[in-house]
């Protein structure tokens, strides 16, 4: 993870303008404006960071936009937790750990000693230590290899999100994402997730989020994923 401190050490220099239609008690209030360029496309990126703190109504949102320090224990957690360990392979791996260690108990406590042999403990220690240190590492590793790949991350992010789209934009790149790109979209204690592969997610945390700004959040993704199959969705 080389470029970690590379990528934490950005700084921003995106220019903010004053809002011009901002009430006279909010007059000094800023609005950031985010202008930045799709690498793989070249489409601008383009969107206002706009304070919705004086919203009534989740109807009143017709638009979330936030900025977020995204740390990299965020991007860790998020990926590790509710991303990797989703894959088949681990499962896989977590699966025939579990059946070894059972199936070892059951002939030593079930049928009696004999029925275990050297073998048996061996297998077991060999699991215990895939399990312990080789899947963590196997974990760290493709952390590293998605943190480098992945355009969804800086130190600090500006996320836009409307029925239309999931916008995003680190310091110099950006991409507006259709709902209908994404596998799979949850709700965590910590997170927004919009995951498109098994590398890629857009990580929102939610502690910049209003519950307004979360409700909102929530009714675009259920009002842009009901008719398509295709999109999980876990919501608490």
């Amino acid at each position: 993870m080389a470029e970690e401190m590379k990528k934490d050490d950005l700084q921003l220099n995106d220019e903010k303008v004053s809002d011009a239609v901002a009430d006279e008690s909010a007059k000094d209030s800023k609005i950031e404006k985010v202008n930045v360029k799709d690498e793989e496309t070249g489409e601008a990126v383009s969107f206002n960071i706009k304070d919705t703190a004086n919203a009534q109504s989740v109807d009143d949102i017709k638009e979330v936009n936030v900025r977020a320090n995204v740390t990299s224990e965020d991007y860790y957690v998020a990926h590790v937790n509710h991303i990797f360990y989703r894959r088949g392979l681990i499962k896989g791996a977590m699966i025939f750990a579990i059946v070894i260690i059972l199936d070892v108990v059951l002939r030593r406590f079930v049928y009696g000693p004999e029925y275990v042999t050297a073998f048996h403990y061996v297998l077991v220690i060999i699991t215990t230590l895939a399990v312990s240190i080789g899947l963590p590492f196997l974990l760290k590793s493709q952390i590293g290899k998605a943190y480098d790949k992945n355009i969804f991350y800086s130190k600090y992010m500006r996320y836009s999100i409307n029925e239309k789209r999931v916008a995003i934009a680190s310091k110099s790149r950006g991409k507006k994402i259709p709902w209908d790109t994404f596998k799979y979209i949850k709700q965590t204690d910590d997170f927004f997730l919009f995951i498109i592969d098994g590398t890629h997610a857009v990580v929102l945390p939610i502690r910049v989020l209003s519950g307004l700004q979360i409700q909102a959040i929530r009714n675009f993704i259920l009002k842009n994923t009901a008719d398509n199959k295709k999109i999980k969705v876990k919501l608490p």
